[in-house]
Order: structure tokens, then sequence, then C-alpha cells
């Protein structure tokens, strides 16, 4: 789950376990947009004021990037890192342009 404010845009993003982004319009206090994130429970968001992108996790191991220059979010990537593994958290070096997440795996017993 994860709470992201953009000030100058006037606008909230947050994602939960419905496995959605939200978007809502601060100025009006209502959501605006919706959109399904995969298949899985979302875990962790990051946004990038710069380059106005937000980074989503979900707990299939799998990161999503979108773009957020209009009011619709439009997936730019998708990364897959392995159905054994859980991403529970993400940080961001701006300047270096490093993505960092945090990783349980997960041991099956026979």
């Amino acid at each position: 789950m994860g709470v992201v404010l953009d000030a100058t845009n006037n606008q909230m993003f947050t994602i939960a376990k419905d496995k959605k982004l939200r978007i809502t319009d601060l100025k009006y206090q209502k959501p605006h947009t919706d959109v399904v994130v995969g298949s899985h429970q979302l875990t962790c968001l990051e946004f990038d004021r710069e380059t106005n992108r937000l980074f989503v996790l979900n707990g299939a191991g799998e990161l999503f990037i979108y773009s957020i220059v209009d009011k619709t979010p439009t997936l730019i990537r998708k990364f897959a890192m392995g159905s054994e593994t859980v991403l529970r958290g993400l940080a961001i070096d701006f300047m270096r342009n490093y993505l960092f997440t945090s990783i349980l795996y997960l041991m099956l017993e026979p």
C-alpha cells in the first residue's frame, strides 16, 4: 500500500490490495482515474517529480513504471523479477538514476 502527493499538480496517488492505482484530484477531493495494475496486490509506490513517473510494485515480483504527464497514467515499462520473489520496498536515487528494491525470497516446501 502507498500514498504519494503531487502538490504541484494538486493530485494524490494511492495503491492498495484491490490492485488499483487511484488518482485523486485534491481540488475537488474526488478520484478521477483508477488503473488496474497487474493481477496481484500492490505493495509499494514511489513518484519521480522530475520525470512525472510512478513506480509501482506488486506481490508477484513485478515493477510497473507509469508516465503521468497526462491525466491518465501510461504504462512505460514492466519488469518481472520471478515467481518466487515478493517486492516489498522501493527507493530511488535520482542523482545516479538507480532503483533499489527490497526482495523477500520465498522458500516453498516440497
